[in-house]
This record gives structure tokens, C-alpha cells and sequence, in this order.
């Protein structure tokens, strides 16, 4: 009954959802890509088949529900790709895996392939450069 009442609030666009308790939102698309959004204020619709997700500052990514393939909530930064704005303005200090400091960067794009371990504005991750 649960999954009936869920598929009918979908497919008439009934509901929004709210992400306050999670890092991020993953849409993993049916490409084998995934879009990563900071969940922080994030508001979540369905809207003329498709998934709007509005981020806090405004900006909003529309996802149709034909390339949709899944998505989750996550707590957990060291899985995601590195999403844009995720790291802070300021930039970051890069470290090898054994400890070595790489410098400070505004984009992991500067850096080279490999892993890595990035601070900023007092967040940790581990990346991966390809």
C-alpha cells in the first residue's frame, strides 16, 4: 500500500523533500554518470517528468526521469566525485597518500592523476585525479 501511495505522490508531482540531515545527493544517470549536489538547503521536486533539485543559492539542476537511473543521499564526501563549490572558494592544500604536501590549489584540475588528500575550510577528503 506504502509503495502505491509513494508511486501516485510521484507521478503527480505531490511532494517535496528536504535534505538538511545529509552531505550530498547523488543522481546516478542511466549514462553511467552521476551528478552530485551539496545537500545543504537543497529542495527536491518532481515537475513535468523529471527531478528539479534547487541548491540554497538558487541555482537548480533538472534531471528527466529518463536518464535517471537512481539516487541516494550520502554522508560520506570520500565516495563522490569532486563536485564544483565542494571544496570552498578559497581553495585547498593537496597531499600525497604518504603525507607529502602538493601546495595550495583553487581547482583539482591543476593537480596530477593520483590520489590524493585534500583540507579545506576545515573539511578532509580523499580524491582521485584521473
Amino acid at each position: 500500500m506504502r509503495r502505491h501511495l509513494l508511486t501516485a505522490l510521484v507521478l503527480t508531482g505531490a511532494f517535496v523533500l528536504s535534505a538538511q540531515d545529509y552531505e550530498s545527493l547523488i543522481f546516478n544517470l542511466s549514462d553511467g554518470s552521476a551528478v552530485v549536489l551539496p545537500a545543504q538547503g537543497l529542495r527536491l521536486e518532481v515537475k513535468d517528468a523529471a527531478m528539479q533539485a534547487t541548491a540554497a543559492d538558487g541555482t537548480t539542476s533538472t534531471i528527466p526521469f529518463d536518464r535517471l537511473a537512481s539516487f541516494c543521499f550520502s554522508t560520506d564526501f570520500s565516495i563522490l566525485p569532486l563536485a564544483p563549490g565542494l571544496l570552498g572558494d578559497g581553495g585547498f592544500d593537496a597531499y600525497t597518500l604518504s603525507g607529502v604536501s602538493m601546495g595550495h590549489f583553487s581547482s583539482a584540475d591543476a593537480l596530477p592523476a593520483g590520489t590524493y588528500i585534500v583540507v579545506s575550510e576545515g573539511r578532509t577528503l580523499k580524491i582521485a585525479v584521473k
